[in-house]
């Protein structure tokens, strides 16, 4: 990744570093994570569909379609390879 596009999303790339590693998987932590996807514009990108879908439903129970810290880990690790293999 260029060294622009990595400051770009460097403090969403710590926030989803942080939450995989289970250093803070608070609600209120996600939605701060969820205010800084929409700030770095990745909303646009249809790669992050799932991850937009599992911030917005975090904290939802499972059986109303929710989205549980397994779910939203799973979505942060698979967002930081793409952010991470951009060129």
């Amino acid at each position: 990744m260029e060294s622009a596009s990595k400051t770009k999303y460097q403090k969403f790339i710590t926030m989803l570093e942080s939450f995989f590693s289970d250093q803070n998987t608070s609600l209120q932590f996600v939605r701060e994570m969820d205010g800084e996807f929409w700030a770095c514009g990745l909303n646009e990108d249809d790669r992050f569909s799932d991850l937009l879908m599992a911030l917005d439903m975090f904290g939802v129970p499972r059986e109303d379609f929710g989205s549980d810290e397994k779910t939203l880990a799973s979505q942060c690790r698979y967002a930081l390879r793409l952010l991470k293999d951009e060129p």
